[in-house]
């Protein structure tokens, strides 16, 4: 395998990771996605509306499947606000302290059931 394949390989795994983690907050939001981005024509862009504001994130071909969940982009949908990629991190980072304040609801855990409970 050269050089480059195995930077390939390396990048596309750290995209995968991110769009796991970008379908979380997705299914967790309000967001949508669509293939809206006239320079990355073949990335879908998903949207998501924070408490704090929204963040945007390219969705390589390969892991759409992981955003099935999400609404496809429409006429109504909000457009993309003019955000940089240092303001979205600054509202993830706001959302974060809200939810540590307590201002924000954490999102509810299961209930985990004890051996006693019936619980394999």
């Amino acid at each position: 395998m050269s050089d480059a394949e195995v930077f390939n390989d390396a990048l596309n795994a750290a995209y995968r990771e991110r769009a796991q983690l970008v379908a979380l907050l997705a299914a967790l939001y309000p967001s949508h996605i669509g293939h809206n981005d006239p320079n990355e024509p073949e990335w879908a862009v998903v949207t998501i509306e924070l408490p704090t504001g929204q963040a945007c994130w390219h969705v390589a071909p390969d892991d759409m499947p992981l955003f099935s969940h999400v609404q496809r982009t429409s006429r109504i949908c909000r457009g993309w606000d003019g955000h940089t990629t240092e303001e979205k991190y600054e509202r993830i980072r706001g959302l974060i302290a809200e939810i540590e304040d307590g201002r924000e609801p954490r999102v509810p855990l299961p209930t985990l059931r004890s051996e006693s409970d019936g619980a394999r």
